[in-house]
């Protein structure tokens, strides 16, 4: 499902799940979609999720994400001086991109360069 807005609470996640039947959101893999078919350009799309459902991500860390989807690394450290136990969820947080990223990048490796010989 695409969403025009990042879903961080749990309730939120199982609403989304309920209304729709939805295992994963995100928020940009349908426009890229939409500006390709109109292009007339192939379009490929592999995703990671690196917030679970059973999980919520704290407007105070999300807050922190510019609109290009960078970390404001001095904000976040800054607020994290002042509210230090958001550091816990920042490094759960951190891990679970690790996870993500190893996973996509074994992904592709699997299911682009050994099932598809046109790379």
């Amino acid at each position: 499902l695409t969403v025009p807005r990042p879903v961080l609470s749990v309730e939120n996640k199982q609403t989304l799940f309920h209304q729709y039947r939805t295992l994963t959101v995100d928020m940009e893999s349908a426009a890229v979609a939409l500006a390709a078919s109109q292009n007339h350009l192939p379009f490929f799309g592999m995703r990671v999720v690196c917030d679970p459902a059973k999980e919520a991500v704290s407007r105070e860390i999300s807050g922190r994400i510019n609109p290009a989807g960078a970390i404001e690394i001095l904000s976040l450290v800054s607020y994290l001086f002042q509210h230090p136990f958001l550091t816990a969820e920042l490094l759960r947080l951190a891990k679970q991109y690790h996870t993500a990223m190893t996973a996509l990048r074994r992904g592709w490796q699997v299911l682009v360069k050994q099932k598809f010989s046109f790379f």
